[in-house]
């Protein structure tokens, strides 16, 4: 959902003008290497290439960069160009001033904000075919406050509040008819409090609580199986949950399976509906999420 910039491919650096002298280009390159958006994308093996020629408007520096890529859906072999802006402090080139990113795969994705001193600031607005598919805020180039996602109908999709690039806060998640699906907390990342689920007819679906604590699993290349871990501390499965709630998790686990698996635990009273408001069950979680009933 995020439509945070994370390619790895090759960077080319593409600079408009001639007289490439009057810039030291390693300061170039150091600026455009700190910035958050370069440097989550750029993969480190790789380097950046040869300057090769800039544009100058006033005292401002205006940068191209071509992304590169070898996939077979681009017979341009162009996967994104962005445009960035900047100019020399105290002899060190720094980005500054607005930014654009343009991606050619998938559906012509662009990107708009500002950078302020090498780092991505305030309001950033991702378009999908020329809809706007989602807004970030960020500060000092984390996503801090309020994230919106769109429908191609550009109706809300969700909600969701950040704290230095971790989602932190209430969020809610609509339908493309703008009833309220679901809605909830994160606390650090984690999922926490009260939850509710709802039809699309606004009937409640689901209620109850997640403790704020989570389950994890990694993929042991020596012991050939999953070590689970809680708050830190590696578990054993079948010696800490009961039969009930292991079914329940290798159930999500089996759908969502991935070399770091992430299990929200519950707590108290979960119940579920049917859309005509009768209760299907009741299950009740202890402490350590286990499942009681």
């Amino acid at each position: 959902m995020l439509n945070k910039i994370r390619y790895s491919f090759w960077l080319c650096l593409v600079l408009f003008d001639v007289n490439a002298s009057e810039i030291d280009t390693t300061n170039v390159l150091k600026a455009v290497y700190q910035n958050v958006l370069i440097k989550k994308s750029y993969n480190e093996k790789n380097s950046f290439g040869k300057i090769m020629y800039w544009q100058k408007k006033g005292s401002q520096l205006i940068i191209s960069i071509k992304i590169e890529t070898n996939e077979e859906y681009n017979l341009k072999n162009i996967k994104e160009i962005a445009e960035y802006s900047g100019g020399l402090t105290n002899n060190i080139f720094v980005l500054n001033g607005e930014y654009k990113i343009e991606s050619y795969y998938p559906r012509n994705a662009k990107q708009q904000g500002k950078i302020v001193n090498n780092y991505v600031e305030g309001l950033v607005i991702n378009y999908s075919d020329g809809k706007i598919s989602s807004k970030y805020n960020y500060k000092k180039g984390l996503i801090n406050g309020i994230v919106t996602s769109y429908y191609d109908n550009e109706k809300v999709q969700a909600v969701y509040n950040y704290k230095n690039d971790t989602l932190d806060g209430d969020y809610y998640y609509f339908y493309n008819n703008d009833q309220l699906r679901e809605k909830g907390s994160y606390c650090k990342g984690n999922f926490c409090g009260l939850y509710k689920e709802y039809y699309k007819s606004g009937a409640i679906k689901t209620k109850g609580k997640y403790s704020g604590k989570q389950i994890f699993s990694f993929k042991c290349d020596t012991c050939k199986k999953y070590i689970f871990l809680r708050e830190g501390n590696k578990i054993d499965m079948f010696k800490t949950y009961t039969l009930d709630f292991r079914k329940e998790f290798f159930e999500d686990f089996n759908v969502n399976q991935s070399n770091k698996y992430r299990y929200p635990l519950k707590e108290g009273e979960w119940i579920y509906y049917s859309e005509d408001g009768n209760t299907i069950s009741r299950k009740k979680y202890n402490k350590i999420g286990d499942l009681l009933l």
